[in-house]
């Protein structure tokens, strides 16, 4: 093969294609080199427009350029350096708050499960040989330790409170439901009295000088602890207007939680704002001399005087049926009933209408019991015969499927309906 006549024909055509390039490249560009703009004139649906290719560029000076840290050069060990570069780079205060709070959470929950791990896998031995007592190995040592952590971890979160806002009071926290009523400023004054409320009294619990040999709190330190809640009511008093306080009691009584977890009864929120006046009103009027102090004798007599009260006013207040339906909720045999129509797509009138039934036959159940003039086998034979009638009404109304899935689960009473099966 003529190798050399080769690479001639190969050089000759490159420069011919280089030429043609060339002169397609100068068509293109002559209508700018005469400095006669191109136009191109294109139709739309509502008018017609005409561009040039003749735009002068806008000045832009270039940015400059933004060198941001990297994480390992701002994180610390130290968190006084930890929160002095997060200062020195413009970090927000909040967002600053929130980084080392987190940091302070993360640091305290690997120590603590350090201490809880070796604990944990012999708990259930030592449970085994000396029952749940913490004041013998290992619980002992673990509370010992789990206190001095968290006072490592008060003192830390006191320092770093004092770093970040000296000399103000401010709660990193979000405020309580029990402010919400509340404007901004007031919510977050309130929730850092809380906050150094909370701080006053760990330096308290940690304090070996306030417990005895045993550990339990000196009649000091109650007397300290007791001062400082005083403290924290009269503070809390003094942000609060007189409308605004009669709220916040009402919302941090627990007097409105009359109305949670009630199937079947959907109160308004006048009808719970009512009725929790009323509860906080009686628990106030019938509140043992002793307080939380007072026997359970005491605290029991309290609550049923302030139900044979408070009934009256909800039955006037609700109407016969729907205060029946209120009495009904209250009952762990109608929820779970209630539960099974929930799972099952059952009609409320069949729930209730089960619930009827169980009432019922209870009822019947209680009767014969106490009937002294039937023999033991009669009673038997009887309290037999009503077992298995309201397993057949239970199952007419409910279908078989269904009935089955709810004596599985919640059907213990009609067992014990008769003691003895025939």
């Amino acid at each position: 093969m003529n190798w050399r006549g080769v690479l001639i024909v190969s050089v000759g055509l490159n420069i011919l294609l280089g030429a043609v390039v060339l002169k397609s490249r100068q068509n293109r560009t002559e209508p700018a080199a005469t400095g006669t703009p191109a136009t191109v004139i294109f139709k739309t649906n509502i008018l017609t427009r005409t561009i040039t290719n003749h735009v002068e560029p806008p000045s832009i000076d270039p940015p400059t350029d933004v060198v941001w840290p990297r994480w390992n050069e701002i994180a610390s060990e130290n968190l006084q350096e930890y929160h002095a570069a997060l200062e020195r780079y413009g970090c927000p205060a909040g967002t600053m708050r929130d980084i080392l709070k987190a940091e302070l959470s993360r640091r305290f929950y690997i120590e603590r499960q350090a201490l809880l791990e070796p604990v944990s896998r012999v708990f259930w031995d030592a449970v085994a040989r000396n029952g749940f007592d913490d004041n013998v190995t290992p619980f002992k040592e673990l509370d010992a330790d789990l206190r001095k952590l968290a006072g490592e971890y008060g003192k830390l979160t006191d320092e770093l409170s004092g770093v970040m806002e000296p000399g103000r009071i401010e709660s990193t926290q979000m405020p309580d439901p029990e402010y919400a009523h509340l404007s901004g400023d007031a919510q977050h004054r309130l929730a850092g009295l809380d906050q150094k409320f909370q701080r006053d009294r760990g330096v308290i619990d940690r304090d070996k000088q306030y417990h005895d040999e045993d550990g339990q709190m000196t009649v000091e330190g109650q007397a300290l602890l007791k001062q400082l809640e005083l403290d924290l009511a009269t503070h809390r008093r003094e942000l609060m207007s007189d409308e605004e306080f009669h709220e916040y009691r009402l919302r941090s009584s627990g007097a409105a939680n009359w109305a949670a977890d009630r199937p079947g009864f959907e109160p308004s929120d006048e009808e719970i704002r009512q009725v929790a006046e009323w509860k906080m009103e009686l628990e106030e009027e019938h509140r043992p001399a002793g307080g939380m102090n007072e026997d359970d004798y005491a605290r029991s007599l309290a609550r049923l005087e302030i139900e044979s009260e408070l009934n009256p006013r909800m039955k006037e207040l609700f109407g016969k049926e729907r205060f029946e339906a209120y009495i009904r909720s209250s009952s762990s045999d109608y929820q779970a009933l209630y539960d099974l129509g929930d799972r099952f797509n059952l009609p409320e009138t069949t729930v209730n209408e089960a619930w009827e039934m169980q009432r019922t036959a209870q009822a019947a159940a209680e009767q014969i019991r106490n009937d002294t003039a039937l023999t033991r086998d009669e009673q038997r034979d009887a309290l037999w015969a009503v077992q298995q009638e309201t397993y057949q009404s239970f199952e007419t109304l409910l279908s078989e499927d269904i009935d089955q899935a709810y004596v599985r689960r919640s059907g213990d009473w009609i067992e014990q309906l008769s003691p003895i099966n025939k």
